[in-house]
């Protein structure tokens, strides 16, 4: 695939970030990721696209009603800023930990690193608020 311009880099990042965690669309994944993705985040690393999806199931299957907010995002040749903040109610089981039925919400930073017109490096920062951190979700 060929170079993409920061535009269209800008809008590949968000709709991966909407139509993954807020549609449950993880086919588009394979559309808008490398295969040789790398995803850094405060658990350690993710890789491919088998591993992202995982990693959105995961979030899914704890939170199935999330609703995402993109507050905004930035873009510079190859990279792109998201400034994101996200609710939902912690209805099935998450990382060990069963369901509270507490409503939760969280914000982040997720900078996406482009190469040969897809997504190959994602770094995450999330920021927990109230329910969110009693749960020791990251």
């Amino acid at each position: 695939m060929a170079h993409r311009s920061a535009g269209s880099n800008k809008a590949a990042a968000v709709r991966l970030y909407l139509e993954t965690f807020q549609n449950h669309n993880l086919d588009v994944a394979e559309e808008l990721l490398s295969p040789s993705l790398v995803f850094h985040n405060a658990r350690g690393e993710i890789r491919g696209h088998d591993g992202w999806k995982a990693f959105v199931e995961g979030w899914l299957t704890g939170f199935p009603d999330m609703r995402l907010t993109i507050d905004f995002s930035i873009a510079d040749e190859d990279r792109v800023l998201l400034h994101w903040r996200a609710q939902g109610t912690h209805t099935g089981e998450f990382r060990g930990t069963a369901a509270t039925q507490q409503r939760v919400s969280a914000s982040g930073l997720t900078l996406f690193r482009f190469s040969s017109g897809k997504i190959q490096e994602i770094w995450d920062e999330l920021a927990a608020f109230g329910e969110l951190q009693t749960l020791t979700i990251s």
